[in-house]
């Protein structure tokens, strides 16, 4: 069956979890290139570009990160949803930062979700002359499944949640339980930062199911995550504990992204979050549009972030890109869904309240 690729881009802000990175964003009408043309699959009529309001449909996540030793990691996530209720979630206001704890907007907040089982999910990169290679992720149904019970008086395991239907759940990045996902997890380790190479596309294929057909959205044409360049922060110090004081602004100072092909309508922003110690996900982020010089997190948010000390705080830059989720059916507008593929070049450095 042939299969829709359509795509906007758009302007972006970020989220962390602890020692780690993960990815939001904002749209605006300015960013969106026009829409393509009909497929002649689905009508006559191209469709309107995707946006933020538009359902969710799922999220593709691609992740560089480099620890506060100097180790690299490479991280992956995807998720889909066959329906979600509500069907999707307002964002935070942007930009600036902001207290993240209700987890009540989008990329935080999950409604009632049934998941859609795409069969496979594959990362291909677009220039695999540089060393990096396929990687298939690997899929993880333990709510899905049922394997784990859990309770009240029988919690779940560290890096789980228990469901609505009682059961176990693992969770991302981000704190968000999911029945059914496909990974691939950090392993600071083994030092393999080496699976998602900066300034280059990447494709994605979901290789189908009973249930989904094959779909594949292509990096080498604008239809996929693109990486950022491997910029890195100025001050503070990458290496070291940063210290949080009371009543004081934090100011940070960043390397501008030098990214040399992004795809027309591309953008890439700023983010800084902080999680810390009691508290699953992040606590407070920050979004600049694009990659300027300085970024201040004012006193009022450092009191806040102080309470949970110590953390870790992500620096970041990211790309975000909407493409559609479709079995090749017309939709109402109403009705279409998104995917959320973020890409993200990122550095955990550990504060502690002084």
């Amino acid at each position: 069956m042939e299969t829709r690729l359509w795509s906007v881009s758009l302007s972006m802000v970020v989220v962390l979890s602890l020692g780690s990175c993960g990815g939001a964003g904002k749209s605006s009408s300015s960013d969106a290139p026009p829409p393509p043309p009909s497929d002649g699959a689905l009508g006559d009529a191209a469709e309107p570009p995707l946006a933020l309001q538009n359902n969710e449909g799922g999220e593709i996540r691609l992740e560089w990160i480099q620890n506060a030793a100097g180790a690299t990691t490479s991280r992956a996530d995807a998720y889909f949803y066959k329906s979600q209720t509500p069907a999707w979630h307002t964002l935070p206001a942007f930009p600036g930062c902001i207290d993240v704890r209700a987890k009540d907007t989008w990329p935080f907040a999950q409604g009632t979700i049934t998941p859609l089982d795409v069969g496979g999910v594959i990362i291909h990169p677009t220039n695999p002359s540089n060393g990096s290679a396929d990687l298939e992720l690997t899929r993880d149904s333990q709510g899905m499944d049922h394997t784990v019970a859990c309770s009240t008086s029988s919690p779940c395991p560290a890096g789980s949640m228990c469901n609505a239907a009682g059961y176990c759940a693992t969770t991302d990045a981000l704190a968000r339980p999911h029945d059914l996902w496909y990974k691939k997890a950090a392993n600071f380790a083994a030092n393999d930062g080496s699976f998602f190479p900066a300034d280059q596309g990447y494709s994605v294929f979901l290789t189908g199911s009973s249930e989904w057909p094959p779909q594949v959205f292509e990096g080498s044409i604008g239809r996929g995550p693109y990486m950022p360049s491997d910029w890195a922060p100025v001050s503070p110090p990458t290496n070291a504990t940063v210290p949080l004081l009371q009543d004081t602004d934090l100011v940070l100072t960043f390397n501008p992204d030098a990214s040399t092909a992004l795809p027309a309508g591309y953008k890439v922003n700023t983010v800084v979050a902080f999680t810390g110690t009691g508290f699953a996900g992040p606590i407070v982020f920050c979004q600049v549009d694009g990659t300027p010089a300085t970024l201040t997190v004012p006193a009022a948010m450092v009191n806040i972030i102080r309470q949970y000390t110590p953390g870790a705080f992500s620096r970041i830059h990211l790309t975000h890109h909407l493409e559609e989720l479709t079995d090749g059916t017309p939709r109402p507008t109403a009705d279409r869904k998104r995917i959320d593929m973020l890409t993200i070049w990122c550095y955990a450095t550990p504060w502690a309240a002084m």
